[in-house]
């Protein structure tokens, strides 16, 4: 909400008016950004904006090293425990666009990354069995990946969860109304 993150709490209050008045029923915490103070989910809670948590990692291939997931696995459950009581949030996403990075590096399978197909997917599991879990978004299965279908540059192809990034002419333009992917987020 503020270029200082310190100062986005005095906004807030505004902020969650425009998304009710939007008629806005679901918000992103997209993984490039920070974790959101308590009030964020407290007003998303008192006016029903369903929230879809991310892992704070994005467009990157992080370590596998043990020290990492250590340090990753620490973190993730420090705010599952501290988020879980929130009747808003409705899904933990490992990251955002990691799958893709993996893709557009030409590094290998995100399938074999096992900070969201291992660590994360453990955390929530422990934590907060009741939530789903999604390893990245867009996500990449064993499937995609091998079929070639995957990431955000992944055009006509068929994936069921993607990042539409094209032309910023019309939410109403082909690119758009035509995509193959079931949900955009």
């Amino acid at each position: 909400l503020d270029a200082f993150h310190s100062r986005d709490v005095e906004r807030l209050e505004r902020a969650m008016e425009l998304v009710v008045d939007l008629d806005c029923n679901i918000l992103r915490c997209w993984g490039g950004n920070v974790y959101e103070n308590n009030r964020f989910y407290e007003l998303c809670d008192e006016n029903g904006i369903c929230v879809w948590q991310d892992f704070s990692m994005a467009c990157y291939i992080y370590p596998q090293d043990e020290d990492f997931q250590k340090v990753i696995a620490d973190e993730a459950r420090k705010v599952i425990k501290r988020l879980r009581q929130h009747p808003s949030l409705v899904l933990w996403s490992g990251d955002n666009e990691c799958d893709s990075a993996y893709e557009y590096t030409g590094v290998g399978n995100p399938n074999l990354n096992v900070l969201t197909r291992g660590i994360l997917k453990a955390a929530v599991r422990d934590e907060d069995h009741l939530r789903p879990y999604l390893p990245s978004s867009p996500f990449t299965d064993h499937k995609a990946f091998e079929d070639g279908v995957c990431g955000v540059d992944s055009g006509e192809r068929f994936v069921t969860e993607n990042h539409l990034w094209g032309p910023r002419d019309s939410f109403k333009s082909d690119y758009y109304r035509n995509a193959a992917c079931h949900l955009v987020s």
